[in-house]
């Protein structure tokens, strides 16, 4: 597309908001107040935001909106020092104005917003535009691996409750998933405290790049401004300091199965028993709570291996990935060293689509 004086493109402003929201709602059929949420929380009640340069970019057509791009803030320890990252969210652009270059122009324009920008959610047709604009790929695909965790849903749909319930109980007792046998240091957490902070400043050396998982941030996120319902549980030492953490929600398919996406999972890298130790758990409690499915939602070696472990079937994506520019133009950090979660960016935080 041409700049040209028909088109404005400039940086969101809290007056532009209502109309972003509407737009956006229509074009991912989400319903508008919970996008209004979003925004409301996620941008002006950000306390990282003013470290970037506005809220996003929108572009309009004389007084219409032709499209908009909303940009996140987020706190990041990148190559050993912390920073602001920001991050592309509801990218979206009136039906009218597609395939004439507003993509383009919305990702050229909003790589301004701060030294760091990035994206969590390329699609394929996405990805040639990140390109022309110095975006580097983070991984070769999305790393998200899947496993099931009990076969009780399932086989109760299909065959009813009694013998449903039978089959299901037989098929769980020679799966991988353990069975209730739960360390008691394995606990649900309802505030993160200074003992997620010494966590946090004694493992984040671990890592070339990864959101900062400060106490700060995880409380806003997940119990102060929540857009989405997100769970969290904790292995402790016998000192009761963290050893590691995970981060979760539910997503149900019908009254039957539902899945468990983990959203993070964080633990000193030195600390080898840790990551293991707290999955073991983890998919212990979803296997009592019925869950039938667990989608793995973070990528790094160590991160992975755990995975495997388990058997866990890797689920490749060349869309859904990490695209991530640097002003400089040079990315310091290799890509097998960041840590990449489904808490960073703005990644299915919604109390709708299918968000229980």
């Amino acid at each position: 597309m041409q700049e040209n004086s028909t088109m404005d493109v400039r940086d969101l402003k809290a007056a532009d908001f209502s109309a972003c929201a509407a737009l956006a709602a229509s074009v991912f059929g989400i319903a508008p107040e919970f996008l209004s949420d979003w925004v409301e929380k996620r941008l002006v009640g950000n306390p990282w935001q003013h470290h970037l340069k506005g809220y996003g970019v929108g572009v309009w057509d004389g007084d219409s909106l032709a499209g908009c791009r909303f940009m996140f803030a987020q706190p990041w320890w990148i190559n050993g020092r912390e920073t602001v990252a920001a991050f592309a969210a509801h990218t979206c652009s009136h039906p009218d104005y597609r395939g004439k270059g507003l993509g383009d122009l919305l990702v050229r324009k909003s790589g301004e917003s701060a030294s760091v920008c990035g994206s969590t959610s390329s699609g394929r047709g996405t990805q040639p535009v990140y390109h022309r604009y110095g975006y580097a790929e983070i991984g070769s695909d999305n790393g998200f691996y899947r496993m099931r965790v009990s076969w009780q849903g399932a086989m109760v749909k299909r065959l009813g409750r009694p013998v449903g319930t039978l089959v299901g109980a037989a098929f769980d007792a020679a799966s991988l998933v353990p069975r209730r046998n739960i360390s008691p240091r394995f606990k649900r957490v309802e505030h993160c405290d200074e003992r997620f902070d010494r966590l946090w400043e004694r493992a984040r050396g671990g890592f070339g790049a990864a959101l900062v998982r400060s106490s700060s941030y995880l409380n806003w996120r997940i119990f102060d401004e929540p857009t989405c319902p997100l769970r969290i549980a904790a292995l402790f030492d016998v000192n009761d300091e963290v050893r590691c953490f995970g981060v979760w929600h539910e997503q149900p398919f019908d009254q039957h199965v539902r899945m468990a996406v983990l959203r993070d999972i964080f633990f000193d890298r030195r600390d080898r028993g840790a990551g293991d130790e707290f999955l073991s758990a983890l998919l212990g409690v979803w296997r009592e709570e019925g869950i039938s499915w667990a989608s793995l939602e973070v990528a790094h070696p160590v991160v992975t291996d755990l995975f495997r472990k388990r058997r866990a079937s890797h689920v490749p994506s060349r869309g859904g990935r990490y695209f991530m520019r640097f002003a400089d133009g040079h990315q310091p950090v290799p890509t097998e060293q960041w840590l990449r979660s489904a808490l960073d960016g703005d990644y299915c935080d919604l109390a709708c689509h299918g968000v229980a």
